[in-house]
C-alpha cells in the first residue's frame, strides 16, 4: 500500500514524535510511505526552527531508505496565530488560501497514495486538496491532540477542522475520553500509542554514576515542565537527582538538578529504563491537559515500570497505583507525592497492555476496513 503521512513534525529531527514511529512502523510492515512536513514557511526561518536544520532539502522529494520519503513542505507563510485578535480575524482568508500552495514533487506520490494520514496541525486545511489530487485515497485523521488547545495555531485551522471532520473516513484518538471531542462523527476508534519496545530492550547501560543510595528522577519534555514542582522537590529532596532532558529553561536551580537540553531519541531512552522515577509534572492550560494523560510518555514510562509523579489535573490511563498525584501550588503535596514515588516497588504489571507501533498500526487498518 502507499501511504502519506501529513504531519508538524520533520523526518531527521532529534526528538521522535508518535507520529514519526506510526509512520516507521507502517513502512515496516512492508507499504511505501511518504512522510510530509506541513506548517514551514519564512516564519519557520525568523524562529529558528529546528525543522530546517535536518539537512533535507526544502520542497524536495528525498529518499530516507527503499520505499520510505520524506518532504518539507514550504510556504511564504503558513497558518500560526498572529496573536493580535483582530491581525487573526483579518488574516483568515489566507490561512484558507494555504490548501493552494503547490506540494511540487510531493504530488506525484500524493496522487498514487492509497491511505493519506493527517496529524492534529495545520496539515489539516489540505484535506480538500488531498481529495481532489488523491480521490481514489482514505483519509485518516490520527488526532493526538485536540486543536482548540493550541495556542500556536491560527484560529481559523481550529473552524477549518470543524468544517472538514466528516469528510474523514476515520478518526483515531489515542485516548477514549477524546472520542466525544468527535462524537458527530460515525467512526471514531481509540488506538493507543504504541512504543518502541525493541529499543527499550536493547539498552544495557545504566546512564547514571553508581552512588550508594541517590536515587534519579527524569523529566523529558519539550515544554510546559512546572518549574515550582522542581524547585520544591529539589530541595526537599538534596540526596536525590533531577535529570531535565529537552530544549527547557533553566528556570529551576540546584546543585542536585541537571539540564541536559536537547537530547536525540535514542539517548534518551536509557534515562527512562534506569530511573528511578518518571517525573510528568506538566503544566498548562485546562484544554490541553485533557489530552496529556495519553501522551507517549506515559506509554514510556509505563513500559520502564516507573513510579510517575504528575499533577492531580492530568487524566492518567490506568493503572492507577503507577501514579502519585500532587496539586498545583501546594508544597506539601509536592513533597508527599514525591517521596510516596520514591518509596515505591516498580511493578512489572504496569507494563501489560504496552504494545509496539506495528500493532497501533494494524488495528487502525483493521477498523478502516
Amino acid at each position: 500500500m502507499k501511504i502519506v503521512f501529513l504531519s508538524n513534525h520533520a523526518w531527521g529531527t532529534p526528538n521522535k514524535a508518535g507520529f514519526h514511529q506510526l509512520a516507521y512502523a507502517f513502512w515496516k510492515m512492508g507499504n511505501e510511505v511518504t512522510f510530509i512536513t506541513t506548517g514551514l514557511s519564512l516564519f519557520s526561518v525568523l524562529r529558528k526552527d529546528a525543522r530546517l536544520k535536518t539537512g533535507r532539502p526544502l520542497r524536495k522529494l528525498w529518499e530516507e531508505g527503499p520505499g520510505l520519503y520524506s518532504f518539507l513542505h514550504f510556504t511564504l507563510l503558513h497558518p500560526h496565530t498572529l496573536i493580535i485578535p483582530v491581525l487573526d480575524r483579518l488574516s483568515g482568508g489566507m490561512v484558507r488560501k494555504y490548501a493552494d500552495c503547490s506540494l511540487g514533487q510531493a504530488e506525484a506520490k500524493l496522487k498514487e497514495a492509497e491511505l493519506i494520514v493527517y496529524e492534529s496541525c495545520s496539515a489539516v486545511c489540505l484535506l480538500p486538496r488531498m481529495r481532489q489530487i488523491a480521490p481514489q485515497a482514505k483519509h485518516i485523521y490520527r488526532a493526538s491532540d485536540i486543536l482548540s488547545a493550541m495556542r500556536s495555531l491560527h484560529p481559523e485551522v481550529k473552524q477549518i477542522e470543524r468544517e472538514i471532520i466528516p469528510l474523514f473516513d476515520l478518526i483515531s484518538v489515542p485516548k477514549e475520553s477524546m472520542m466525544k471531542c468527535f462524537a458527530g462523527h460515525p467512526r471514531v476508534f481509540t488506538h493507543a500509542h504504541g512504543i518502541d519496545t525493541a529499543a527499550y530492550d536493547a539498552q544495557t547501560v545504566n546512564p547514571y554514576p553508581p552512588e550508594p543510595g541517590r536515587k534519579h528522577c527524569v523529566f523529558v519534555g519539550m515544554s510546559h515542565l512546572d518549574y515550582e514542582f522542581l524547585q520544591t522537590a529539589a530541595r526537599a529532596f538534596p540526596e536525590v537527582l533531577f535529570h531535565i532532558i529537552g530544549p527547557l529553561a533553566q528556570n529551576a536551580l540546584g546543585e542536585n538538578i541537571i539540564y541536559y537540553g536537547r537530547m536525540e531519541y535514542h539517548d534518551t531512552l536509557k534515562y527512562i529504563k534506569f530511573a528511578d522515577v518518571g517525573l510528568y509534572t506538566r503544566m498548562a492550560d485546562p484544554d490541553l491537559l485533557s489530552t496529556l494523560g495519553c501522551s507517549l510518555k506515559m506509554q514510556q514510562y509505563r513500559y520502564c515500570q516507573l513510579p510517575v509523579v504528575v499533577s492531580d489535573k492530568i487524566d492518567t490511563p490506568p493503572p492507577d497505583d503507577q501514579f502519585f498525584r500532587y496539586q498545583y501550588g501546594n508544597p506539601e503535596s509536592m513533597k508527599r507525592a514525591l517521596q510516596d514515588a520514591l518509596a515505591a516497588n516498580h511493578n512489572p504489571a504496569w507494563k501489560d497492555g504496552c504494545h509496539d507501533w506495528q500493532k497501533t498500526a494494524s488495528a487502525i487498518l483493521d477498523d478502516l476496513q
